[in-house]
């Protein structure tokens, strides 16, 4: 941490919510960046990015809100049904809530990454040795 606490962020449209109970960092959009999740007092489940834009500026943007009938004590999120993909375990006064990923979303990428692995290792396959031999 070289700039210790001196760099701060204000998660945008946060302060229209009631008090924060529980926060867990996830890459719940599978791009390789954590996510920061909120659980609040007022039943909600907010979902922030966090960037770095011009100048070095960090900024979150609030990218998924969800709503509870019940206040939320607690999250974790981890592959709750041993099935490759992490689920949202939510913790309120009305009991365990399991939020899972949309499946076709996850089909979607699944394939689109085994396409884009399979190019680049066509591509790796077609390059020329450094040293002009045949491999």
């Amino acid at each position: 941490m070289e700039e210790g606490f001196g760099r701060s962020v204000v998660l945008p449209d946060s302060h229209k919510h009631d008090s924060v109970l529980c926060v867990e960092l996830a890459d719940v959009d599978w791009d390789g960046q954590q996510e920061i999740i909120l659980g609040t007092f007022g039943k909600d489940i907010l979902v922030y990015k966090l960037s770095m834009k011009e100048g070095d500026v960090m900024v979150a943007d609030l990218v998924w809100q969800h709503s509870l009938a019940h206040r939320i004590h607690c999250m974790w999120y981890g592959d709750l049904t041993h099935d490759g993909l992490s689920e949202l375990a939510v913790v309120s006064t009305g009991g365990i809530h399991i939020l899972q990923h949309n499946m076709e979303q996850a089909r979607r990428l699944v394939i689109e990454r085994l396409v884009h692995s399979l190019d680049q290792e066509e591509g790796d396959r077609l390059e020329p040795n450094d040293d002009n031999t045949c491999s």
